[in-house]
């Protein structure tokens, strides 16, 4: 699911004993299903992250103007 989109690797842990832990996140906003005549169909909306970076660089901007 990784390799289509579906899930985002977060972060990878090694716990005490040696052994890794995968974190994913789903990537899916908006999941619809269709049936006609008998066909099953799912259409995916993944998660548009792009309007997240414009808001973090907006805040980081408006943090250093009021170092100065």
């Amino acid at each position: 699911m990784e390799s289509t989109g579906l899930l985002k690797h977060v972060k990878t842990i090694i716990n005490l004993s040696g052994n890794e832990e995968k974190y994913y996140r789903c990537a899916i906003r908006e999941a619809t299903i269709h049936i006609h005549d008998g066909t099953f169909s799912v259409d995916f909306k993944k998660e548009d992250h792009s309007e997240k970076i414009i808001r973090l660089w907006k805040r980081l901007a408006h943090a250093n103007d009021e170092l100065k």
